[in-house]
Formats: C-alpha cells, structure tokens, sequence
C-alpha cells in the first residue's frame, strides 16, 4: 500500500542541484524509489529518441522519508569520472553496481574493499585496485573481516576470534587458530569453550568443503538467446561459475545479423505486459526473480500499447554488455557439436539453443530425447510499407484502449470493397525469400513455417 501511496502522490521536488540549476525529484518506479535530475521529458516525436533524465535508486535500509537533497546529489553523482589511466588514456571510473561499489577501466572492473568509498575514492587508489589480479566474487567473500578478538584459548593458547559470518562458527585451521561465533553482536559474544569450539568448527569445516566443492562445478549453458542469458545471469548471481558457449560468429545463421548476444530475428514484442493475463503475470513473476531479460527490456522498452516491445538493437547490445561484464560468467565463441556429458564437464549442463540449433547438434539432441526430427512452428504476419499508407485516412489507437494518450498503433479502416481490395494484393503480393530452414516440411500431417 505504501508503494501505490507513493505512485498515486507522484515525485517530490526535494530542491534544485547548484551545478545544473535543475530541480532534484524524489519518485517511485516498478523497482522502488529513486531520485532523478531534471524533468521527465516530453514523449518525442515518430522515430527520435528522448535523452533519458540522470536517476539513482535510494540505498537499501534508506526511507523515502529520509531522502533528502544533499542524500540525492551524492547518489546522482555516480558515476565519478577519476581521472585518465596512464596506460591506456581511458577514463577511470568509480561508480555503483549490482554487486557493490567499482572502479572500471575499459573493460576491467575491481570491486571497491570494505575501507574504500565510492564518493571519495582517488584515481591512486583505483590504480592500485585495478593492477591488482581479477578476484571472483565469491573468492573475495572468502576472507572475513575480524569484528572482535575474543582472547586465547585456555588448552592451547590460540587466538580466539569472532569473524563477519554470522549464523555459523568457522574453524581457520591454515593459521591454527580457533574461531566461535554465535551470529551476535560483537560486544554481546562470550568466549567459547575449547570442545564446543572444536565440535563447531568440525561442523564448519564440513560445510565450507561442501561449499567449496559445489564452487569448483562449472555450470555449461550451451546457447546465447534469450534463454541460454538468462539461466546464465541466475546462476552467476547465485555464486556459481558459468561458462555460455555461442556458435556466433564462428558459425553464423541465416537470420541473425550479429554476434550480439540474445538478438531477436522475428518480433520485438514480448506480448502483454498486464496483470490480467497469464502473459503478463509470467512476466511480473519474472521481475520479482530478478530476471535480466525483464530488467533489460523495461531499460530499451518502446511504446507498445498494453504490449511490452523493445529497441531490438539496444536490448541485444545491453543484454551483451551484462552478461561478458559479470565476474563469474565466460563466454565461449565455438560451435558446440555434441551433447556434452555432466560428468566430463565437472556440472551441470544446460542446453538452450532453441530452433536455430546448428544441424551437428540438432541431430545429437533429435538422437538423445528419441525424435527422428525437430520442429519448430512459428507465424509471421505480412509488411505493409508505411509510405504505401494514406496517413490522412487512418488513425492511432492501442488496443483496448491502453497504451499512451495518442495511441502507439495506425488503425486503416476498410469498407468491405476496400478490404477485398486490399486482401487480393496481400495473397498477389511479392513474398519474402525462404531460407532453407523455413522451408515447408511435413511430419505426421504437421508441416513447419515461419
């Protein structure tokens, strides 16, 4: 209710930025609060683009009543350029992400440490992070920090110490200490017997090998489409090691024009986006999962009516983009040509290469599940060119009437002579040219089209 409260007040001007003399809003989005500078700009016109207004989302554990001016211009301040690297002549950068706080170089990102700022880092200091070697996110939480040394050990003499792992007790035999922790706070913690420590961290060191083991289990995802990003983005964000093999551009195919990642070859549209249809509920279903394919889509959405559409260049680019950035993901460009077998590979296997799968591995795939063939069966809707269109007879509207103000589609009325008309130059039309792989096929009585 809070959030709908916050939506239906509309943004809070919270005053004017000194550097830009324009007024700082605080709003509420479909993700929770942000700050933005600037207004929301006009819709543009057919075909331009609107440059979009700087905005910050608030810090967790921050209230929109706690937002404040000052709060605002360091979040919009984000992010900083430091300086030029004196190597490459690039900006470094410090910035906010995902995982935490950064500095970027080019292509190479370092994770700020606990003592770093991210507003008043220096370009010596980024430096210094940035020569030193990558670190996985999961290797980097591997050391805790020290909250509270405890004392010694009363049988061995051995430094007792409570380290930032709340809700287990670690045990850190390289250094031969003995480590108790109840997950409370530093100043409320006693100091553990010799046996009920010992028994803690035979405990704690049999989970973290369980850990550690599962850590090494490198996750395969065998296409880079829609599917293949997006089982590859849940699993890095859970901790695990992924490696995406994409064909692309070793082995191209007939409809994809670029190497880009997730690059959609038919519609642009992902259907309904309300929650009065199973569409529309899958996708907000997807949202609160964290889903990138959702997350990137609303970043390059284009006016759509009730539908969810997108800029099919820009989603391909930033889909890219997020996927070779993330610490823990590989991407292979080669042609996969077998069923790979979990056991070789050391994990899990996932193969998401939909209908555009190469013909080595269709037929591998067509031999494991025990199909003589794969089908794919699609529709596709006939082009009308839009200066063929009298613009003086026709109007815009969305379906059902949703969608913006003025309406995001051109509706042509026909009188029933018109449309007969019009339905003998569609059938008489000139066609499109037929890749092989579209070429009609039959199956049991099914055919397959596109």
């Amino acid at each position: 209710m809070e959030l709908v409260r916050s939506k239906a007040a509309g943004p809070r001007d919270l005053g004017i930025d000194p550097a830009s003399a324009r007024h700082v809003y605080l709003a509420t989005g479909r993700f929770g609060p942000y700050v933005q500078l600037g207004e929301t700009p006009e819709k543009p016109a057919k075909g331009a683009k609107a440059a979009k207004p700087k905005r910050a989302s608030l810090p967790k554990g921050v209230t929109e009543a706690e937002a404040d001016l000052a709060l605002a211009l360091q979040l919009l301040s984000l992010p900083r350029v430091l300086g030029t690297h004196p190597a490459g002549g690039e900006d470094v950068i410090a910035g906010a992400g995902r995982f935490g706080p950064y500095v970027k170089h080019g292509d190479e990102f370092r994770s700020l440490e606990a003592t770093d700022d991210v507003y008043t880092v220096s370009l010596d200091r980024a430096l210094e992070l940035l020569a030193q070697p990558k670190r996985s996110r999961r290797r980097q939480a591997s050391a805790p920090a020290v909250l509270k040394e405890l004392g010694a050990r009363e049988d061995t003499g051995a430094a007792v110490r409570l380290l930032g792992r709340a809700l287990r007790a670690l045990c850190d035999r390289r250094q031969d200490e003995r480590v108790a922790s109840q997950g409370r706070r530093p100043g409320g913690v006693r100091r553990a017997r010799g046996g009920r420590a010992d028994r803690r961290a035979r405990g704690g060191r049999a989970e973290e090998e369980g850990r550690a083991a599962k850590a090494q289990a490198v996750i395969h995802v065998i296409g880079g489409g829609l599917a293949g990003c997006e089982a590859a983005w849940q699993a890095a964000s859970r901790g695990h090691q992924v490696v995406v093999h994409e064909m692309r551009p070793v082995r191209g195919t007939d409809v994809h024009h670029t190497d880009a990642l997730a690059e959609l070859v038919c519609s642009n549209s992902f259907r309904s986006d309300k929650l009065d249809n199973a569409v529309g509920l899958l996708k907000e279903e997807m949202r609160r999962l964290g889903s990138l394919v959702m997350r990137v889509a609303e970043l390059v959405c284009v006016p759509a009516g009730a539908a969810l559409a997108v800029d099919r260049q820009r989603f391909a680019e930033l889909m890219t983009r997020e996927i070779t950035s993330h610490p823990l993901v590989t991407l292979v460009r080669e042609e996969v040509i077998d069923v790979p077998d979990p056991g070789a590979t050391g994990g899990p296997v996932v193969i998401a290469t939909g209908p555009l799968t190469s013909p080595a591995l269709s037929g591998k795939i067509a031999a494991l599940v025990g199909g003589e063939h794969l089908y794919f069966y699609d529709a596709v809707s006939p082009i009308v060119l839009a200066e063929s269109i009298d613009l003086s007879r026709v109007y815009r509207a969305s379906r059902w009437g949703r969608g913006t103000t003025e309406g995001d589609y051109l509706n042509c009325p026909f009188t029933a002579p018109e449309y007969e008309t019009f339905y003998q130059a569609l059938v008489t039309a000139e066609r499109a040219a037929v890749h092989d792989l579209d070429r009609e096929r039959s199956s049991k009585g099914a055919c397959r089209s596109k």
